[in-house]
């Protein structure tokens, strides 16, 4: 174990009596090596005091730290299973448990010590994912195939690891025993202080030409994990707070870690100075800097945090580094997160808190993102052993990583690996009712395009979840659809590292009204596939937009006490749009067709919802808002002129139903005049009976509905 660890807290909670003098002597003197980082004489002591009495627990637990931070699993786990046979052991020792029973690889019996802990701390969220996700070791197995990861040629035999991009070169730290401080060795592994080296990217993207650092970056003690920030060309290095010569120890005695940064051109570093923000009484370390510059992403175990170590960041401001903020519970867990990699929106780090294979794991977020989740990268990258400060190219295929799993060259190695292109990726998630949390069945999932359009649509299963694949894209927006609900959408991002973009999750809230229809070619009344609806508030603000797929249907959610605007836009045809009012009204699910006609002469459009009640010729409510579509087409075509024909069904006499429908069609004339547009555009024709378009002909049965159907008004383009 190296530097990695030194920026962790040090020390479990001092439970119980220390017994005899002479045990109390050994208890100072193994505390003394523990606080200096001997964990091999710290532990040594530790297991001489359990072995004259084996109640002591106190010792038990600093042995089993000692035992795990020098990575010797075995023997920690031998002492765990003595101290959970102790009558004052403590819930979090089942915790430890779990935690050695993963960095040995045994999984089973992992989660079922975290059982045993939930029987007495069930709420607590650390171990919440096991039992959520039973699944949640076949996610992280289950991309084996799409890495290889090799160890690369430039390890020593000792401890090597933290590789950055630093201009044309790949610098790490390394304790092979060369440059500042090489005789000073450190009493946790027996290694020479760590320095950092350059090594040169050889064609392939593997590394050669290793050699040490021998300008300011180096000094006698640790040096870290380095950074570059390229827009302003300087540097950014981890190391224990020492500079020009001066120690900067705690009120403990401790050296700890800060970042470090000056001017960096051709790989000459000037004077380095203290990142603002360091404190000799916590660590600070590990930066990464944004492609802009701009912020700063690193790892403290200042006070206030959620666990061990959390990810902070830092904005640059005219007057230096702002205060650090941390990246929050969703990000930082009770454990310990390290090593952040920033590139583009994505954010690599390593945590022993979330759900792994043991020790530390390697995971991605997006910043920023709707859904926020956290990924494991998932095996071969990940391990039960210590797996770290995972490091990309730009193009997101190859990359290094840092472990100290079996097969290396030393203790920590640096691997390198490429990521095996696929063609697609496989979404999945839930959708759930937004208040009370209930699985919605059968509604509707559609996944579009960066660019909007519809790629794939399915329905939630009976648990109200989804599983889709579908070809690899930048983006994808899911977007689910249930009537009595607004549609919820999220766009979520291909991040190439994996093939599973897992829990997509969305809430949808219930809502009484709704708009729903179809979008259809006038001329055959078949689904428009492509059309765009676009939901506008009072204000004019988009609330919400989708793309018809192959059944031409949309659905919107709308709110009580508000007028709304819905456009529909397709290429190659008119615009249209409708005015929709839920205020003062009770709850509705209102209907409406847009029917897409091409802007040539002779085209015939059916004006949906354009009825009228059995004998009368008023324009009803439900037709003044179709209607307006076709105000807005004839405003949009301002030399466009229509004949606009009125239909009756069958019922009553043929003079009479003509008279009729001549009234009907005066009505609409009537409301377009009414709205602006010019009589000499407008011509009516009333057809009666004539043009009957289903069965309900004179004699001939049939139920109200289907006689409306046929009481219904057209209009005919006569010139563009």
């Amino acid at each position: 174990m190296t530097l990695r660890i030194n920026i962790l807290l040090i020390g479990l909670l001092m439970l119980g009596a220390l017994g005899t003098t002479a045990q109390r002597g050994k208890h100072k003197l193994a505390n003394r090596y523990f606080l200096e980082y001997d964990m091999k004489k710290s532990a040594e002591i530790y297991e001489d005091i359990v072995a004259k009495d084996t109640t002591d627990v106190v010792a038990l637990r600093r042995a089993i730290e000692c035992r795990m931070n020098l990575g010797q699993n075995d023997q920690a786990s031998a002492h765990l299973e003595m101290l959970i046979r102790q009558e004052n052991m403590a819930s979090e020792d089942f915790l430890t448990l779990a935690e050695v029973y993963k960095r040995r690889g045994k999984y089973n019996e992992a989660v079922n010590a975290y059982k045993l802990y939930t029987e007495v701390r069930p709420d607590d969220p650390r171990v919440y994912y096991y039992f959520e996700k039973e699944d949640w070791l076949h996610r992280i197995m289950r991309d084996s195939s799409g890495y290889e990861v090799t160890v690369s040629q430039i390890n020593s035999a000792e401890s090597d690891f933290a590789p950055s991009f630093i201009g044309d070169q790949v610098y790490f730290s390394s304790a092979r025993g060369e440059g500042k401080g090489r005789n000073n060795i450190y009493s946790w592994n027996d290694q020479s202080y760590l320095n950092l080296f350059q090594a040169t990217l050889a064609e392939d993207s593997t590394l050669e030409h290793v050699q040490v650092l021998k300008n300011t970056a180096n000094s006698r003690f640790h040096e870290g994990s380095a950074a570059f920030d390229s827009t302003n060309a300087q540097i950014y290095i981890t190391r224990n707070n020492f500079n020009k010569g001066k120690k900067r120890r705690s009120k403990k005695g401790s050296l700890n870690l800060g970042i470090f940064y000056g001017s960096f051109d051709s790989h000459e570093i000037g004077n380095l100075v203290g990142f603002e923000h360091n404190n000799k009484e916590y660590s600070v370390g590990h930066p990464s800097i944004s492609s802009d510059g701009n912020t700063m992403y690193f790892v403290s175990n200042m006070p206030g945090g959620t666990g061990g170590t959390d990810l902070y960041k830092s904005e640059r401001t005219d007057s230096g580094w702002s205060a650090p903020e941390n990246l929050g519970a969703g990000i930082n867990t009770g454990g310990n997160e390290m090593f952040p990699f920033i590139q583009d929106s994505i954010l690599y780090f390593s945590s022993d808190g979330h759900p792994g294979l043991g020790g530390l794991d390697v995971f991605y977020t997006q910043i920023g993102a709707e859904n926020q989740n956290v990924v494991n990268l998932g095996f071969p990258m990940n391990t039960a052993f210590d797996d770290f400060n995972a490091i990309l190219f730009n193009n997101g295929r190859r990359g290094f990583i840092s472990s100290n799993r079996p097969n290396g060259m030393g203790d920590d190695d640096i691997w390198e690996f490429i990521v095996k292109p696929v063609k697609s990726v496989i979404i999945s998630g839930e959708i759930l009712d937004f208040i009370s949390s209930i699985p919605i069945p059968n509604a509707r999932i559609e996944i579009s395009d960066p660019m909007g359009a519809l790629i794939e649509t399915l329905h939630t299963d009976d648990k109200g979840r989804y599983s889709v694949e579908t070809d690899r894209m930048e983006n994808y927006t899911v977007t689910s659809i249930k009537e009595g609900y607004h549609n919820a959408q999220i766009v979520v991002s291909d991040v190439l590292i994996s093939r599973y973009i897992d829990d997509v999750d969305l809430r949808m809230r219930p809502s009484d009204f709704g708009m729903k229809g179809s979008v259809l070619y006038a001329e055959n009344d078949t689904p428009v596939e492509g059309a765009k609806l676009i939901l506008r508030d009072e204000s004019g603000l988009i609330s919400e937009k989708l793309m018809t797929g192959p059944d031409g249907t949309y659905y919107f959610g709308l709110e009580p006490d508000k007028t709304y605007t819905l456009e529909c836009v397709k290429f190659g045809f008119p615009d249209q749009e409708i005015q929709l009012d839920t205020r003062n009204k009770p709850a509705e699910i209102f209907t409406s067709d847009f029917r897409l006609f091409k802007m040539e002469a002779g085209a015939i459009v059916r004006l949906d919802n354009i009825y009228y009640d059995y004998d009368k010729s008023d324009i009803r409510s439900d037709a003044a808002r179709e209607l307006n579509k076709l105000v807005k087409i004839m405003n949009d075509n301002p030399t466009m002129t229509i004949e606009l024909g009125s239909h009756t069904d069958s019922r009553g006499t043929h003079a009479y139903n003509e008279n009729l429908s001549k009234k009907r069609a005066n009505a609409v004339v009537a409301y377009l005049t009414k709205n602006g547009i010019a009589k000499d555009r407008l011509k009516d024709k009333g057809y009666g009976e004539d043009k009957i378009i289903n069965k309900c002909v004179n004699d001939v049965e049939c139920t109200e509905d289907e006689h409306q159907i046929n009481r219904r008004t057209e209009f005919k383009i006569l010139k563009i």
